[in-house]
C-alpha cells in the first residue's frame, strides 16, 4: 500500500474491495485487508466475475463488458463479508464464556503466548516445544445467503509483518494442506518438523 494513505481515514466505515482479475490482485488485496482492518467496520471482497479478462476490474467491466450501474450493485450486493468488528467482538467473547473448560484442558498439552503455540513437556526433561507461530481466529466469513463459510485468522509472518487471511472451512477438511498452502504464502513459519 502507498505509504502517504492514512488508514484512518477509513475508521468506521464500511468497505468493499474489488480486486483485479490476476495474482498481483490479490496480493493487493491481501495487504489492503491488512492495513484497512485496524480501523475499517467492516470489510467485504468482491470476487472478480469469470468473464472479466485477466488483470480485469471495475473499469473493464463497465467499458469492455458495458455493465451499467444495476448490475455493479448487484456484485457489490453479492460480495463476501470477511471482517466486521462487532461480530469479532461477539465471537470473542463467546469462545472466552463457552469454552473456559475446553481451553483448560488444552493448556495442559499446549500452551500460547504472543511467541507461538508451544507443545508442553510435562516432565520438564526436554522443556516445551515450540510448533508455529500464533494463529489467532479474529472472526467468522460467510456470504449474504450464509454460505462460503469461514475462519479469518490474524498471525505474525517471518518478518514479524501482521497477516490476515480468509480461510474457507471446507480448506480445514483432514490435513487442511490448503490452508496451510493459503498460510505458507502469506510467511507463516511453522517449526521445520511440522
Amino acid at each position: 500500500m502507498d505509504g502517504s494513505l492514512n488508514a484512518a481515514e477509513f475508521a468506521g466505515m464500511d468497505l468493499i474491495l474489488w480486486r483485479d482479475k490476476d495474482e498481483e490482485g490479490i496480493e493487493l488485496q491481501q495487504k489492503a485487508i491488512t492495513f484497512l482492518t485496524p480501523h475499517a467496520r467492516s470489510i467485504r471482497i468482491i470476487e472478480p466475475p469469470t468473464e472479466l479478462p485477466e488483470a480485469g476490474d471495475i473499469i473493464d467491466a463497465i467499458a469492455l463488458l458495458r455493465w451499467d450501474a444495476a448490475r455493479i450493485r448487484g456484485l457489490m450486493a453479492s460480495a463476501i463479508e470477511i471482517y466486521r468488528t462487532d461480530e469479532i467482538s461477539a465471537v470473542v467473547a463467546a469462545r472466552r464464556s463457552d469454552n473456559q473448560a475446553q481451553d483448560a484442558a488444552y493448556t495442559e498439552e499446549f500452551r500460547v503466548d504472543k511467541t507461538g503455540v508451544y507443545s508442553v513437556d510435562p516432565t520438564g526433561v526436554k522443556g516445551d516445544q515450540w510448533i508455529c507461530p500464533a494463529l489467532e481466529v479474529i472472526g467468522r466469513t460467510r456470504d449474504f445467503a450464509g454460505q462460503g463459510c469461514g475462519k479469518l485468522v490474524r498471525f505474525k509472518n517471518w518478518e514479524g509483518e501482521q497477516k490476515i487471511c480468509m480461510l474457507p472451512l471446507h480448506k480445514l477438511i483432514a490435513e487442511g494442506r490448503e490452508s496451510i498452502q493459503s498460510l505458507l504464502d502469506l510467511g507463516f513459519k511453522p517449526h521445520y518438523s511440522r
